[in-house]
């Protein structure tokens, strides 16, 4: 029975006034909620700092993932309003456009908090998600540890484990669509309830059918790795408890099942038109997940995110660690899991549990066992996983995401039994986690001494490094003012300087604040192209232009071309032929406008040298900090390029 169940006797009538300790219990819970939600908040503004409303600042660096993020929530907002498909845009990588149902574009945020992006930017909106996530994520799980039986206390416990991982403290850190969860444990209880008989099949289908289908909006690997941990349940479940799997029971999980994925399939089914449209590709979207995977070491030492380590040494910032490793757990928490397991083992859910999680764990690790960094040759079931259909792209890393909630809980009911331990008189739980009695020995302070500690070292172990830094959005002023409307009006097809790749994406910024009132050229995304394995946004043809911004951008003028990101060719001469290609990719591309950022660095001179030769002197705004070329700059050039040719 569940401790918040609540049964009315026939003798009290419907509308009678609920007596002292139904007020009481009504006036606790409230405060509950309230006193930890005010919790949650200050520990997310401990991490993200003070400044949400601040349109000027963005997390961690104005570039990168974090400029891509704020790309992604800004859009849904923008085809709202001018009635345009928020799961695929032309705006980025023009002409081609991107499928951002191929991308970790997070469509349901960004039509749920559309208004706020209308009223406050792109840049908030991104600011509030990510606090949000961590609040709603830890309400969520700590709602269903209340729901499975276990105390206030303890539910509040298993939240900040569960919102506050260290895979979470790591995504955290910019990735919304990875810390916004609270879906995966809520999705998690349904079916628990649905295999336990207290929801009825249908009805749970529908539930985990509507939950699925949000959390694909949100993070369709997610979604995936969701359904993963739910059938790895269910199996550990069955292998645990073989006389339990009877036909009724099977054939009420079918029914659930077949309900859960109508449904999903009815609410995902215009989103999936577009994953499957245009820009669609089969195949991994990274060339190589294995850098997005745990290893052994990590789990018992922490890395840069984590303040405490236990053992007096953190990972070294070697790349293999730095790859959205969040598979921390700390001695502590191994030794915690140990005890509960031992101490529980008879206990159902915490029997399934503990199997469940060892077995997340080892699909966590990857393809192939990794110890201390570098790959052995014993291979792993996460090798079979990846070849079913969409799971090649799933990082397995990310599945801590989900060890993360079971560690949760299960430390969670650890404490409930070790205050019970420490209570100096009998004490009889009654749960879903445990039917039997318990008899607390003498000594009541030196246990309850020994359970704080305990708590103690669980939490200190997981507290952040620290908080995440800011730093400003750098947008120009002038995009917004008369003049930028002048120079580059409502419409235009931008190409910037520095070439906005995946390595230099500030204009995805410039352009989600700015209202996207013109499209660029370019940008970071997933998108189909020639290479297999090899999906990022790449240079337009002619790559001479491609060839000058990028290698003048990033130093890279004499380096070989397999050494360049794209494979550029070599930086070309400044010729009649390189005018001619300059203007045949502003021509055939569509381009209106070609603005320089930070004209005064020797990198952009280059590019400026280049771009005089083929379209004359620029516009200088900005006190000669940006060059802009406008359409009429760019116009003028049809005569010269048949001069050009004449020369050639």
């Amino acid at each position: 029975m569940l401790l918040d169940e609540r049964r009315v006797t026939d003798a009290a009538p419907a509308f009678a006034e609920p007596d002292r300790r139904v007020r009481r219990g009504r006036a606790a819970g409230v405060a509950y909620w309230s006193l930890s939600i005010l919790a949650l908040c200050a520990i997310t503004t401990w991490l993200y700092g003070p400044h949400v409303f601040d349109s000027t600042r963005i997390l961690n660096q104005p570039s990168f993932d974090w400029a891509q993020e704020v790309w992604f929530l800004g859009w849904p907002a923008y085809a709202l309003q001018h009635g345009l498909n928020p799961f695929y845009s032309t705006w980025m990588n023009y002409p081609s456009g991107i499928n951002l149902m191929e991308n970790t574009s997070m469509p349901l945020l960004g039509i749920v908090f559309a208004p706020i992006t209308w009223l406050l930017g792109p840049t908030v909106t991104y600011s509030i998600v990510l606090r949000l996530g961590m609040i709603a994520s830890a309400c969520s799980a700590q709602w269903v540890g209340r729901r499975l039986g276990l105390s206030r206390i303890s539910s509040f416990l298993a939240g900040l484990l569960y919102a506050f991982s260290a895979i979470e403290i790591v995504e955290g850190n910019g990735h919304a669509f990875l810390t916004f969860v609270p879906l995966p444990p809520l999705i998690g209880y349904v079916v628990y309830g649905m295999v336990a008989g207290r929801w009825r099949p249908w009805r749970a289908g529908i539930v985990v059918g509507l939950l699925f289908g949000a959390q694909a909006l949100i993070s369709l690997e997610v979604a995936l790795m969701t359904a993963m941990a739910c059938a790895v349940g269910l199996v550990a479940a069955a292998l645990c408890y073989p006389r339990s799997v009877t036909r009724a029971r099977v054939g009420a999980v079918a029914l659930g099942g077949a309900c859960g994925v109508a449904v999903a399939i009815a609410v995902l089914v215009v989103p999936m038109l577009t994953y499957f449209g245009r820009g669609h590709f089969w195949g991994p979207a990274h060339a190589d997940l294995s850098i997005y995977r745990a290893n052994l070491q990590s789990i018992v030492v922490p890395g840069r995110f984590t303040w405490l380590s236990p053992i007096g040494v953190h990972l070294p910032h070697k790349l293999i660690y730095l790859r959205e490793n969040g598979a921390y757990l700390g001695i502590p928490v191994v030794v915690v899991l140990i005890g509960v397991a031992i101490r529980g083992w008879r206990v159902p859910l915490v029997r399934i549990g503990t199997v469940t999680l060892g077995a997340l764990l080892v699909l966590a690790l990857g393809n192939r066992l990794n110890v201390t960094g570098s790959s052995t040759t014993i291979p792993l079931p996460f090798a079979l996983a990846a070849k079913l259909p969409f799971m090649n792209s799933v990082s397995p890393v990310r599945l801590f995401i989900f060890v993360g909630l079971l560690v949760a809980l299960l430390c969670a009911w650890g404490l409930d039994r070790a205050v019970a331990w420490a209570q100096p008189r009998e004490r009889v739980t009654r749960d879903v986690w445990s039917r039997t009695r318990d008899r607390a020995p003498g000594g009541a302070w030196a246990r309850g001494t020994v359970v704080a500690f305990g708590v103690l070292a669980v939490c200190l172990s997981l507290v952040p490094a620290s908080g995440f830094p800011s730093a400003p959005t750098n947008v120009p002023a002038w995009l917004d003012s008369a003049q930028g409307q002048a120079l580059v009006p409502p419409g235009s097809v931008v190409l910037f300087y520095p070439y906005p790749t995946l390595a230099d994406n500030q204009p995805m910024l410039f352009q989600a604040v700015d209202g996207f009132r013109y499209r660029i050229v370019g940008g970071q995304g997933i998108v189909l192209t020639p290479r297999a394995n090899r999906h990022a946004i790449g240079p337009l043809w002619p790559y001479d232009l491609p060839a000058v911004f990028l290698r003048a951008s990033t130093g890279e003028l004499t380096t070989p071309p397999s050494e360049t990101i794209f494979g550029l060719p070599p930086i070309p001469p400044s010729d009649p032929r390189t005018v001619r290609d300059f203007q045949t990719f502003t021509s055939v591309n569509d381009i209106t406008s070609i603005v320089v950022n930070d004209a005064t660095s020797s990198g952009a001179q280059i590019a400026i040298s280049y771009l005089e030769a083929a379209f004359g002197a620029p516009v200088l705004v900005a006190g000669g900090t940006i060059a802009v070329w406008p359409r009429a700059a760019l116009n003028t050039a049809a005569p010269l390029s048949s001069a050009a040719s004449a020369a050639g």
